[in-house]
This record gives C-alpha cells, sequence and structure tokens, in this order.
C-alpha cells in the first residue's frame, strides 16, 4: 500500500475515487432515466387504453354485386382501425347532397331528413358491422358526412362516393381537430371533386 502512495501519489488517489464517484453518480442517474422512461410508457399505455389512444372509427360503402359485377353501393358500414378500442362511440350521419338541396330550396325542413344518429357503444380490433342502408340508392353521386363522438374525442369523415362511365370510385378523409388522420382516394377518383373532401358543407 505504500508503495503504491508512493508511486500515486494521495492526489492521484483523490482524483480518481471522485472519477468513481463521479461514475456512480451517472450511471446511477441513467438508471433512474431508465425507470422514469419506463413509467412514463406504462402510464402512457393505461390512459391510451382506457381513453382509446389514437384509434378511430372508419365508414366504408357496401356493395350489392350482381354476377360479378362491381354492383351498386347499397349500405354503409362501420369499422374500427387502431390499437385499442373506441369507447362509447356515437356516430351522426350527414347525407350532404340531401342538406344541400333542402337548403337551396328553402322553407322548413326537418333535421331527420337529412341526419341519422346511432349510439354503437363499443368497439374494438376486428369490428365490422353495417349499421344503414343508403337512402338514395340510385344516386350516380353520395356525399356524406360522418361525426364520430367518442371517449378519446370527435372525429370528422367526409365521404364522396362518384360512379363514373358505371364503376363506383370512392373518396374519404378523416380529421381530428382539423389534423388529417387518414385519408383514402381510388385510383381513377375524378380529380376535380378531391378538393371537396376538405371544404364545408354548406
Amino acid at each position: 500500500m505504500s508503495n503504491f502512495l508512493s508511486q500515486f501519489g494521495p492526489i492521484t488517489l483523490m482524483l480518481l475515487g471522485a472519477v468513481l464517484s463521479i461514475g456512480g453518480a451517472i450511471w446511477a442517474q441513467l438508471q433512474n432515466d431508465r425507470q422514469q422512461s419506463e413509467i412514463i410508457r406504462l402510464n402512457r399505455h393505461i390512459t391510451e387504453a382506457v381513453t382509446g389512444g389514437d384509434s378511430y372509427p372508419v365508414v366504408s360503402p357496401v356493395f350489392l354485386a350482381r354476377h360479378g359485377e362491381q354492383g351498386d353501393i347499397r349500405r354503409l358500414s362501420l369499422m374500427h382501425s387502431g390499437k385499442y378500442p373506441v369507447y362509447d362511440l356515437v356516430l351522426r350521419v350527414t347525407d350532404v347532397a340531401k342538406l344541400r338541396a333542402l337548403s337551396k330550396k328553402g322553407g322548413y325542413f326537418s333535421q331527420n331528413e337529412y341526419m341519422w344518429q346511432f349510439h354503437i357503444g363499443t368497439i374494438g380490433r376486428g369490428y365490422e358491422n353495417v349499421f344503414m342502408d343508403i337512402p338514395l340508392q340510385e344516386s350516380e353521386r353520395m356525399e356524406f358526412s360522418f361525426t364520430f363522438l367518442a371517449r378519446n374525442g370527435q372525429f370528422n369523415q367526409r365521404a364522396i362516393y362518384q360512379k363514373t362511365k358505371g364503376v363506383w370510385h370512392t373518396a374519404l378523409r378523416i380529421e381530428k381537430d382539423g389534423k388529417l388522420v387518414y385519408e383514402n382516394i381510388d385510383n381513377g377518383f375524378p380529380d376535380t371533386l378531391v378538393g371537396e373532401l376538405a371544404k364545408p358543407i354548406l
């Protein structure tokens, strides 16, 4: 021990001790940071599992196929998208084309003529269910606005279904708090109509 002290001196030992102390403190802090990160991650997971996180519903058209053809849009189907369930879901459907026609005509009209509301409840992964028939099944253009009210907030979907040369093309856009969540536009959907998805209903 005396040879060690004489060779390196007490100051060197003090510096070595300080370095080891600092290293230990850094290691302890890193371990603490990892634990804090894990706690934050678990808390976020629990919160999202309870609220629904960023999961959302999607409405898609249902085609009545015949003789191997595409068929016509006859119904609307509700599906789930995301990792967590969507809780306490209420769905409001607005027939945009009908609302515009009634507004243009003027006079009194009832909300029941262009709007429907459904209390869905909780939906989870793999959920898919037809919830209503299309009111105007002979039209070659349909436009809907879907408002989803759930525990994790409000989502708004705009959808346009356009029949061109006997073939249906669809486009939809889903937003939450004005931010795009999901968008899907078929190949062949008219470019002139894409901008309609982001426009106000009236």
